[in-house]
């Protein structure tokens, strides 16, 4: 375990995606010997995040008007993959650590799904870890509920100096509705001439998976802290996650 600070939870809200991906893609930035861990949650309007592999697609032009016209934005992260929808429903999240010299992508990739597992247990849930094929951005950290695919995992890695930096982020359907997911990605591939079938049923969310509960993003969070405060996660003890509303900042310990 990293000693240091209590855990704190920042959640930061943007007014495009844009503003968010760039704020994910930079807090590895802000890692050192003093701060080796930072865990970032942000929300955004709607938008489509683009794996560079989809920008080569045959028409990327045209996919690009026909999904604007749509009130869906094209961005295209550093990360692996490939198109992945965000938006009010769905939930990002960026684990940023200094790596050890024995750390692998899996054990990036595995902290990170802990950390939703142990907020999935809490709603009495046990998430599934393995590649979804038929939904979409598929990969073998996807994660699923009765193999419909609930959040798709990432990663980038840099070398500042001497030290390892890798930040591995989530995509967590919280409430969206697969269908608008679906269709989409769809949509995206079809004008990029690339057509890949992408069906509602192949997705989940957690508001579908536990209607009892009335999920939304801020409960989501809440019990994000209450399992980081209570130990129930690998995660080290020293963190962050982001919450700024406009150019107000709120800082909650844990």
């Amino acid at each position: 375990m990293v000693k240091g600070h209590p855990p704190l939870l920042l959640k930061e809200r943007f007014s495009t995606a844009a503003a968010g991906l760039q704020r994910q893609e930079q807090l590895a930035g802000a890692l050192g010997p003093e701060r080796p861990v930072l865990l970032l949650a942000w929300q955004a309007p709607q938008a489509l995040i683009l794996g560079h592999s989809d920008t080569r697609l045959p028409d990327l032009p045209r996919a690009r008007s026909a999904l604007e016209a749509a009130g869906w934005p094209l961005l295209v992260r550093r990360s692996g993959g490939s198109a992945c929808p965000v938006g009010p429903g769905t939930l990002q999240l960026a684990l940023a650590r200094v790596a050890p010299a024995d750390f692998s992508m899996d054990a990036g990739y595995g902290e990170l799904a802990g950390l939703l597992a142990a907020v999935g247990a809490s709603y009495g849930l046990a998430f599934e870890v393995g590649e979804c094929a038929t939904a979409f951005c598929p990969g073998r950290w996807d994660i699923a509920l009765a193999g419909r695919k609930l959040a798709g995992l990432s990663q980038r890695w840099q070398q500042r100096g001497n030290l390892r930096l890798v930040t591995t982020a989530a995509s967590l359907n919280v409430s969206a509705d697969p269908h608008s997911l679906a269709a989409c990605v769809e949509t995206f591939y079809r004008h990029a001439d690339a057509p890949r079938p992408c069906s509602p049923t192949t997705l989940h969310s957690l508001a579908q998976a536990v209607p009892e509960h009335q999920v939304t993003c801020a409960k989501f969070l809440q019990r994000l802290a209450d399992s980081l405060a209570g130990g129930r996660t690998s995660l080290p003890s020293s963190c962050s996650i982001a919450d700024q509303t406009g150019a107000t900042r709120q800082e909650i310990a844990l």
